[in-house]
Parts: C-alpha cells; sequence; structure tokens
C-alpha cells in the first residue's frame, strides 16, 4: 500500500473541491453565542465543501484548558 504524502493529500484535496482556500479556525471565546465546540463545528459543517484545509489557531484553543485541548485533538 502506498502512503501519501501530506503535500500528495493536500493537493488531492484542492483539486477535489477546486479551491485552495485554507479556512483559519480562530474562534474567540468571548466572541460566541453557546458552545464553543459546536461554534467550531459548524463553521467546518458550514465551510467543508469549498475549504481545502483548516488550520486551528491553538492558542484560542488553549485559552480554554484541557477542555480546549480535547476540542483540538477531535477536530484535527
Amino acid at each position: 500500500m502506498l502512503v501519501k504524502t501530506y503535500s500528495q493529500k493536500l493537493t488531492q484535496r484542492i483539486e477535489s473541491v477546486n479551491s485552495n482556500l485554507c479556512v483559519g479556525l480562530d474562534p474567540r471565546v468571548e466572541q460566541i453565542d453557546g458552545d464553543f465546540e459546536t461554534f467550531v463545528l459548524n463553521l467546518i459543517d458550514e465551510t467543508i465543501s469549498s475549504a481545502a484545509c483548516y488550520k486551528p489557531n491553538a492558542a484560542y484553543f488553549e485559552a480554554l484548558g484541557s477542555k480546549g485541548y480535547a476540542i483540538m485533538e477531535r477536530i484535527i
């Protein structure tokens, strides 16, 4: 079985969605009305058809302590 590199996977995804959009996940807790994880998952759901990739900004997740780390781990 041939293992694809990250670059190969990204190229395939870019071609698949016909876009090189990278969505930054920089959720600011104080600006979110509701659950942090739900907000992030909804953002991903809303952009999945046109996003080639996502870049979670660890600092925003780390601000929530262990809960934030767990959320970031699940979305990655």
